[in-house]
């Protein structure tokens, strides 16, 4: 991935999270998790430091996207195959997250 990523200082907790719509990014990719299932995902999320070698060398398909509001702003977040996320962040900027899969 060529990106200009940021460092993530600070995520909402699952609690701070107010709104969440989740899209799947094609209709043939199947186990698209609801809602319920992606908070219990961002529960275990890990924030990625720009310079971490596994978003170098990611190379696995998108799999859904999810936009979200919490009390600080607009999230729109990326998630690919195999669980990592490059997250818009309110104030434009991008960084990079791993769930635990």
């Amino acid at each position: 991935m060529n990106l200009s990523l940021t460092e993530i200082s600070h995520l909402p907790a699952t609690g701070e999270i107010l709104s969440l719509r989740i899209i799947s990014n094609s209709p043939a990719i199947k186990n698209i998790p609801d809602n319920d299932e992606f908070l219990h995902l961002w529960d275990g999320l890990q924030i990625l430091h720009p310079g971490d070698k596994r978003i170098l060398n990611w190379h696995y398909a998108p799999w859904f996207n999810v936009e979200f509001s919490a009390n600080n702003g607009h999230y729109v977040l990326h998630v690919y195959l195999g669980g990592m996320g490059i997250i818009e962040l309110p104030d434009g900027m991008r960084g990079a997250v791993l769930f635990t899969l």
